[in-house]
Order: C-alpha cells, then sequence, then structure tokens
C-alpha cells in the first residue's frame, strides 16, 4: 500500500478546498481545471497524456491493485499526492461509494482537426448523465468533435465525465455562445 508522508485530515485544508472548488463551473473555469474522480477515470486521463496538478487519495479506501498501481505509477512520475484521512476523502468525492483517488486535471484542450467529417453537437442537453453518454457516444462513433451549445449542461460537470467514461480526455469539446 502506498502509505503517505503527510496525511491530509482537515477538510478544511487549502488543498482540499480548493478541490472541491471545482464541482461547480464557475470554480472550474477561473481554475481551468477539472476534478475526477476514481481509478477507471483517471487512469484513462493519465494514459491519454493528461498530467494531474494533484493527487488525493485515501489509503484505507483504495483497495484494488489496480489502483495502488496507479497510484504508484502516478507518484514515480513526480505527480504531487496527497494522502487523505477517509472522512476527508469522502467530503472531497462527489460519487455516492468513492475508489479513493481523486485528481485535479488541466481542463482539455485537445486541437480540433484540420477538416472534420463528423462533429456532434448538443444542444439543450441539460441532463448531465444524457450529455456524457452522447460524448462517449460520439467518441465510439468515430466523431471527430463535440460542439456544445447553449443550454447544455457544462461538458466537465462531474456527472458528465463521469458518464462520458474517458472520452472527454480524447475528444476535442468546444462550447459555443448562443
Amino acid at each position: 500500500m502506498n502509505e503517505p508522508i503527510d496525511l491530509i485530515t482537515s477538510q478544511e485544508n487549502p488543498r482540499i478546498k480548493a478541490a472541491r472548488k471545482l464541482h461547480t463551473r464557475k470554480g472550474r473555469i477561473a481554475a481551468g481545471a477539472l476534478l475526477v474522480e476514481g481509478v477507471r477515470l483517471l487512469g484513462d486521463a493519465w494514459r491519454s497524456g493528461i498530467r494531474p496538478e494533484i493527487v488525493f487519495y485515501a489509503p484505507e479506501m483504495l483497495g484494488s491493485d489496480e489502483g495502488n498501481a496507479l497510484l504508484a505509477s502516478l507518484q514515480e512520475a513526480g505527480c504531487a499526492c496527497f494522502g487523505c484521512a477517509p472522512a476527508v476523502f469522502a467530503a472531497l468525492a462527489e460519487t455516492v461509494t468513492p475508489q479513493g483517488i481523486a485528481a485535479v486535471l488541466p481542463l482539455p484542450a485537445l486541437p480540433m482537426p484540420p477538416q472534420p467529417t463528423l462533429i456532434l453537437i448538443l444542444d439543450g442537453i441539460g441532463d448531465p448523465g444524457n450529455a456524457g453518454t452522447l460524448i462517449r457516444s460520439a467518441e465510439a462513433a468515430g466523431a471527430d468533435a463535440v460542439i456544445v451549445g447553449p443550454g447544455t449542461v457544462d461538458p466537465f460537470n462531474d456527472k458528465v465525465v463521469r458518464a462520458g467514461m474517458g472520452a472527454h480526455f480524447r475528444l476535442p469539446l468546444r462550447r459555443c455562445a448562443g
């Protein structure tokens, strides 16, 4: 197990407070970052070449071999990794059953292809789960990009990113004004 040198034991820790602000669109835009949770989602981001700005983990909650291997890989790469008491991690997490690892990532800004042939346009999609599923489906269908129109939920909302299952890290996403 990856035992932390310093354990964050307070929800008032400045790093935890800053990461919690990323649960809001305003916080994500101000920081230019998002918070992702879970072994699979963080692993997808890492394999897509996105380096976490900071990683939080709860040693008692990070029980899988895959999770421990991911954490070891992040630590070996020199990522800033901080252990958290379970109660602190639970306060940081948005999921009902946290997997014990979360990270602050820069907002993905993948380049648009020069001549896209298939683009998904999301217009007026208010349900985060539906938006994430559509983004994931666009990637599976070979879309070159996703354009998010007005009235559509923030594409980097926690639930949208979870439902997108890593597509956000491989598919260019752009917002357009109304």
